[in-house]
């Protein structure tokens, strides 16, 4: 959904980065993400949260502050 790179590209990109291979990447996304993504995902972002519903929006806020707890 991004023009000219994958999402995946971008995260492997900034994994691989010596600047930023140490940021915690959270994906917040609208699209459905199937088990082969997440898999693929794993080990390049630190959370992943699918953007809508409220439960979402609470789950989003949970990640936030589990990242800030573990990067203090």
């Amino acid at each position: 959904m991004m023009p000219g790179m994958s999402g995946f590209e971008v995260a492997g990109l900034l994994k691989h980065h010596p600047s930023t291979a140490r940021i915690p990447i959270l994906v917040l996304t609208s699209k459905e993400i199937s088990a082969d993504d997440r898999r693929e995902l794993q080990s390049k972002v630190a959370a992943c949260v699918q953007k809508g519903k409220s439960a979402r929006d609470d789950q989003l806020v949970a990640e936030i502050r589990r990242l800030r707890r573990a990067n203090v």
